[in-house]
């Protein structure tokens, strides 16, 4: 006895006849298309033309003949009944039929002028699409040869080339990441760090140093790479939101860029030069900035979320109010302005950071261990649960300053000005640490180690007039 066909063997069966039939239809499809691509201009102008005939032929035959196959049946019984009806009532139902066929094809045509319409406009809508990348094409090539241009004597025409392209990419999402390549790699060939004989020696404070005849600033960076940066800092697609590629600048010489407010997501920085660039308010999140020099650069509520910085150089950098929860490992951040930052959780491992302010800044669960915090100013900053094992703190200033729970192993505490200071469940930290700082006065301790400095070292819980006094 045969078994009856499961419901699950019939769908598979449907589905191969299915993927059998359309694959006939492409194969068949390009046969066609290869045959049309052979013939020459003027065997397919006189195709079309009678391609067009014959359809036009085949719409008459249609609105005239369906019609009448479809009232046939009614036409039949009128006949048929012709003698048993009243002249006057075979009259009617006769016209009746002629309206009805009349009607038919009134619809008929109606239905064939709105697929001719629709196709016109299909048509229509292509060549304009057409017309429209073959005009985009045309501007992307003129801007290119516009940013081709070369010569102190062709900056206008360069410039006029760049926001060309500026235009461009934001009209047409096909060829806005092809621009941005264009753009960077044009900033890469024309900008790139040559070695430290590019720059003269490094510019001194004028609070250091006055000016002096023989005094000269870094050289202004050029205009046309300039114009390349606020392009691309202001474009409307950014990394992770249009774009799924990272901008490369790494290795560039971008010194005193103005990237205020810039979108440089994801970029690629690495050992990129950026002394003294105005960096504020820059969207920074994930970049790679290994290596990067950043001296002096004015970062004040840069958002680094996320950022490499693993042996960058920001000695001097203004980062007030900056968002830090990066990877600073090894960075050099000497004297660096970092007041209220955000760098919760950041990875400061063997950073350089002295004489830096960070005075209100976030380190809660920051990674410090072996960092070089010598003489920074650290007055009333979060260092909650922050790993400062090993770090170097001589000379620091903690007034005030939140280490509790912080793992202070092995950190060096001599000179250190602990006033205020709640180190209450510091882990690691020991009397013979605590004996080498500065001063204890008002510093929140817990019960065993206050008692052992009371006995041993009453001096450091002074109060600072009352000590200078006594001596």
């Amino acid at each position: 006895m045969m078994e009856e066909p499961q419901p699950n063997d019939l769908r598979q069966t449907l589905s191969y006849g299915i993927q059998s039939i359309w694959s006939h239809f492409e194969a068949l499809t390009a046969r066609a298309i290869g045959w049309w691509q052979s013939l020459d201009p003027q065997h397919k102008k006189l195709l079309e033309r009678l391609g067009v005939t014959l359809v036009l032929l085949l719409v008459v035959l249609a609105v005239w003949k369906i019609p009448q196959r479809q009232l046939a049946p009614l036409k039949a019984k009128i006949q048929r009944e012709r003698n048993s009806l009243q002249p006057q009532d075979r009259l009617k139902l006769e016209h009746d039929a002629r309206k009805l066929e009349n009607d038919a094809r009134t619809a008929l045509l109606q239905a064939v002028g709105g697929l001719v319409l629709l196709i016109g406009l299909y048509f229509t809508a292509r060549t304009w699409r057409t017309t429209q990348e073959g005009q985009v094409t045309d501007r992307f090539t003129k801007a290119i040869n516009q940013l081709g241009e070369t010569g102190p004597e062709k900056l206008a025409i360069r410039l006029g080339g760049i926001y060309a392209l500026e235009r461009i990419a934001r009209d047409s999402e096909r060829d806005h990441w092809s621009i941005m390549e264009i753009l960077t790699a044009y900033v890469r060939e024309h900008a790139p760090w040559k070695g430290e004989e590019q720059i003269s020696q490094e510019e001194t404070l004028p609070s250091e140093t006055p000016p002096t005849q023989n005094h000269r600033s870094p050289p202004k960076l050029a205009a046309d790479i300039q114009a390349i940066l606020t392009v691309v800092g202001r474009r409307t697609r950014t990394y992770g939101h249009g774009e799924d590629q990272q901008l490369n600048l790494s290795a560039t010489d971008l010194h005193g860029a103005d990237l205020w407010g810039a979108h440089l997501e994801g970029v690629w920085l690495s050992a990129a030069h950026l002394e003294r660039a105005s960096l504020s308010d820059v969207h920074l999140e994930e970049a790679y900035l290994e290596g990067a020099h950043l001296e002096r650069a004015e970062l004040i509520g840069a958002h680094l979320t996320g950022a490499i910085l693993w042996d960058a150089h920001l000695e001097r950098a203004s980062l007030v109010f900056a968002f830090l929860e990066a990877d600073f490992s090894e960075a050099h951040l000497e004297g660096a302005a970092l007041m209220g930052t955000h760098m919760e959780r950041a990875a400061l491992s063997a950073a350089h950071l002295e004489g830096a302010t960070l005075w209100g800044a976030h380190l809660e669960g920051a990674e410090l261990s072996a960092a070089h915090l010598e003489g920074a100013a650290l007055i009333g900053t979060d260092l909650e649960g922050a790993d400062l094992s090993g770090a170097h703190l001589e000379g620091a200033t903690l007034i005030g300053a939140d280490l509790k729970r912080a793992a202070l192993m092995g950190a060096h505490l001599e000179g250190a000005d602990l006033m205020e200071a709640n180190l209450e469940g510091a882990m690691g930290l020991t009397v013979e640490q605590l004996a080498r700082v500065k001063i204890l006065y008002q510093a929140h301790l817990d019960p065993p180690l206050l008692e052992q400095i009371q006995q041993w070292y009453p001096h450091l819980l002074e109060k600072p007039q009352d000590k200078k006094a006594r001596l």
